[in-house]
């Protein structure tokens, strides 16, 4: 019997390789559930953030349309704030690869930089229910608008790695603090216009052409300026 207790309860040592494997496998499982669901955390903040003004938006609200516990909502995002900012993060590198194109324009005719323009809208368009969002952001998180005085300074910064002079942030004399305070306010305006456009906001066709044309002479003139310098 004893025997016969024994072969019942005894188990079979598992290779510690395999035991690793098995680790393994359980950590991308937990990963992959982990990123389900702040996906769809994201999602449900979106569909709010698109029909309700962010600053009546609740987290309440968030976390019904998410059919998620605070706790978890809590466990991905501290604040409503970093929820809109993750938001943000998602089409933040694409406007970064949009800028990293700008150096090679710098000779090119004033139809290339039109070009980058229209693909500059295009990225609002793909994101049309985040430019308001953005927008209200600005207005109601200082912590927002700190983070893209940051982004805008990166952005510069693309552009001096890319070959346009002046923008050096390791330099501080007045020429380079000049132009890139003359490049921070450019992107500015044409990230507003871009988005006014994608957004439906300037209805005037004709006004649009002008805007555009005015912008794409704007940031022509700049790179060639500070390419020459």
């Amino acid at each position: 019997m004893r025997g016969k207790d024994y072969m019942k309860t005894s188990t079979v040592p598992v290779p510690a390789e395999q035991q690793g494997q098995t680790g393994e496998v359980r950590k991308r499982v937990q990963v992959r559930r982990r990123g389900i669901t702040r996906a769809r955390i994201l999602e449900a903040a979106r569909r709010v953030f698109s029909r309700t003004p962010y600053i009546h938006a609740t987290i309440d609200e968030i976390i019904l349309e998410a059919g998620v516990s605070r706790a978890t909502l809590y466990d991905y995002f501290e604040s409503k704030s970093a929820l809109a900012t993750a938001i943000y993060d998602e089409i933040a590198p694409e406007v970064e690869a949009l800028v990293a194109l700008l150096p090679p324009l710098a000779q090119q005719d004033i139809e290339a930089i039109g070009a980058w323009l229209q693909r500059y809208i295009a990225l609002y368009e793909d994101h049309r229910a985040v430019v308001p969002l953005l927008a209200q952001l600005q207005l109601f998180e200082e912590g927002f608008r700190q983070r893209l005085r940051a982004d805008g300074a990166a952005h510069l910064t693309i552009l001096s790695d890319g070959g346009i002079a002046h923008l050096d942030p390791a330099k501080d004399d007045d020429e380079t603090i000049m132009q890139r305070a003359r490049g921070r306010l450019m992107f500015v305006r044409i990230a507003t216009l871009c988005g006014e456009i994608a957004a439906g906001e300037i209805t005037d066709k004709r006004e649009v052409a002008h805007s555009l044309q005015l912008a794409a002479r704007e940031l022509q003139q700049f790179l060639r300026d500070n390419v020459s310098l």
